[in-house]
């Protein structure tokens, strides 16, 4: 996780982002699911949902896409075939391994029927997904490899970085 990307997904930034969609408009945001944990995963959702109630979620591999309308949900059947027909929209799309409407279509695991409760909304007071999600690295590269920095955020003696050995390498 990067210090202040955190900032693209809380409250404020969805309710600054909805009030500059025009009648109709659409808020479209990615999301990396690698490296976070459903917690953090509810958090974001539960904090879009917040400001966006009516959103579609959709799968991309071990990524998430995160379509909200201003006034209801964006409904990706309708017209799809259309929207889909222009060149650069099929390769983009091919480039994930979407050919057709219905290679899409199936890909949507939420139409605002399923209830997310996140822990916590995620807010530029709290920072909630800026400080729990470098804490759920370890679990996702290996504890092994974070061990000496874990050691000294508990106050464990723990050798200076530099004095790493082969026995105990820096993190990848």
């Amino acid at each position: 996780w990067i210090a202040g990307v955190n900032a693209l997904f809380t409250v404020e930034f969805y309710r600054t982002a909805r009030a500059r969609l025009g009648p109709g408009g659409v808020f479209c945001q990615w999301v990396q699911l690698f490296e976070l944990s459903p917690t953090t995963v509810s958090t974001i959702i539960g904090s879009l949902r917040e400001v966006f109630p009516k959103l579609l979620l959709i799968e991309s591999g071990a990524d998430l896409i995160c379509v909200a309308g201003r006034d209801a949900t964006p409904r990706i059947a309708a017209h799809l075939s259309d929207r889909m027909a222009p060149e650069a929209i099929r390769t983009d799309l091919a480039s994930i391994g979407v050919q057709t409407p219905e290679d899409l279509v199936v890909r949507v695991i939420d139409d605002d029927t399923t209830t997310v409760t996140p822990p916590s909304l995620n807010t530029d007071d709290n920072g909630y997904v800026e400080f729990h999600a470098p804490l759920e690295l370890p679990a996702f590269l290996g504890s092994a490899a974070w061990a000496p920095i874990a050691a000294r955020c508990d106050g464990a003696a723990s050798p200076p970085f530099a004095e790493r050995s082969a026995a105990n390498p820096s993190p990848p």
